[in-house]
């Protein structure tokens, strides 16, 4: 009898990968009233607790992780961080870089979807190679043709960048396009589903969770509501925490089949992260930081460029720099922005590297095969 390819069970996917982005979803339901942008507790939770908290967090994962850590991956981190580092420098000064870190961010969460999704359908795969370019192109859709829309169209109130920010002469004529792949990709995804159904005798129940929590974050919250917080608020609850729970459940495995657990303890991180208690303190840790980080950049550059948006009417009391745009301006500036192209760039990458750690993830239906 086949089962259903959970990553851990039924309950916790179902909860991190399908009822999160829901809930996300109604909590901003027309007609229900929650200002979030003026909310400092919404703020910290979602953008701190939630986005940079999953950033750093996957850090801690690679620098604890024996099967991860090596000097060749550390040097390549690095040094891939200092180039970005400066070609940031450079394009804020020519170019609308808000544009470029809007698409990268949506490339990488497009990727990370898709990851999850190919987790779910390793078997359909070993059938089909074409199913796995076709959930590929599918997912990225979801995502960017509604982004694209919201974009180009009045759809969108920019509470968080200057209208002039996001401006792209003549990228309007690429929504009939777009829609137009879309509307086949849909068709034939929808077609392939009833095929597999047939063919598995089972339909594949979480890998399409995660399909209807996409199209209820980016069609209902952009297309519908049109609304930046909603867009922002199911995006990093959408990817984030699923982020979360992907790193928490394969990090409990690898110290599992470690024989010494001993090998997960550093002297810097005195307990087992990947315990509920352990990934608890972890969490709270990476975003008080993490939350800090973004104060210190947001009061130095004096919330001109994202209007408090990160903190809240809290930050607005306190004494403000009044910074030129001179070198000194872009070196502070670029410092938050190098490290998010840097996280949407190797983020993205690393769901689709064949031979990369994250493909050795089994789902329960896997083990039983």
């Amino acid at each position: 009898m086949n089962s259903q390819p959970w990553i851990e069970n039924k309950y916790l996917d179902s909860l991190a990968l399908f009822a999160l982005p829901l809930i996300s979803v109604l909590i901003l339901f027309k007609g229900f009233k929650f200002d979030l942008a003026s909310s400092l507790l919404s703020i910290f939770a979602v953008i701190s607790f939630i986005d940079s908290g999953h950033l750093l967090g996957h850090w801690v994962r690679i620098f604890t992780n024996p099967l991860e850590t090596n000097k060749s991956r550390t040097r390549y981190v690095l040094g891939f961080f200092i180039i970005l580092f400066l070609v940031s420098i450079l394009l804020m000064q020519k170019f609308p870089v808000m544009v470029i870190v809007l698409y990268l961010s949506i490339f990488h969460v497009a990727r990370q979807q898709y990851g999850i999704i190919r987790l779910y359908t390793k078997k359909e795969s070993e059938l089909d190679i074409r199913l796995q370019y076709l959930n590929k192109i599918f997912m990225h859709l979801i995502m960017f043709y509604p982004i694209l829309v919201w974009h180009t169209t009045d759809y969108h109130k920019l509470h968080i960048w200057k209208p002039d920010q996001l401006e792209i002469p003549g990228v309007d004529v690429l929504i009939p396009i777009f829609a137009s792949l879309y509307f086949i990709s849909a068709l034939s995804y929808c077609y392939s589903e009833y095929q597999l159904t047939k063919k598995l005798g089972l339909f594949n129940i979480p890998k399409n969770m995660v399909v209807l929590a996409n199209l209820l974050v980016w069609h209902y919250g952009i297309l519908y509501q049109r609304h930046t917080e909603l867009l922002l608020f199911g995006i990093v609850i959408q990817h984030g925490l699923s982020y979360f729970y992907i790193i928490w459940v394969t990090g409990r495995r690898d110290e599992a089949a470690m024989k010494n657990h001993q090998v997960f303890k550093k002297r810097w991180l005195p307990f087992r992260w990947t315990s509920y208690f352990g990934f608890f303190i972890l969490f709270i840790g990476v975003n008080a930081i993490s939350l800090s980080i973004l104060s210190l950049v947001q009061w130095l550059l004096g919330g001109s460029h994202q209007q408090y948006f990160l903190i809240g009417d809290f930050i607005k009391n306190l004494p403000k720099f009044n910074i030129e745009r001179n070198y000194f301006y872009y070196l502070i500036f670029s410092v938050p922005i190098t490290f998010q192209i840097v996280h949407f760039i190797y983020d993205g990458f690393i769901w689709g590297r064949k031979k990369d750690y994250w493909n050795s993830i089994n789902t329960k239906c896997d083990k039983h095969m």
